[in-house]
């Protein structure tokens, strides 16, 4: 799948997602309000995403992990 663009659509709050940043690199991390954080909730990121995508479709950690 490929990723949605932030402007366009956001995740679902408290879902990990892979994100893109403006210059193209890959972080995976949760949506809360209008805030991006670690996936381990130790702090919150000083941008917003460019992009995203689901980790089931990044081939990254299942939902039951």
């Amino acid at each position: 799948m490929t990723y949605t663009p932030t402007k366009e659509a956001l995740p679902p709050n408290g879902e990990e997602v892979t994100t893109l940043d403006g210059g193209g690199h890959e972080q995976t991390l949760v949506r809360k309000g209008n805030l991006w954080w670690f996936p381990d909730g130790s702090m919150y990121v000083y941008y917003v995403p460019v992009a995203w995508k689901s980790l089931a479709d990044a081939g990254g950690r299942d939902a039951d992990d």
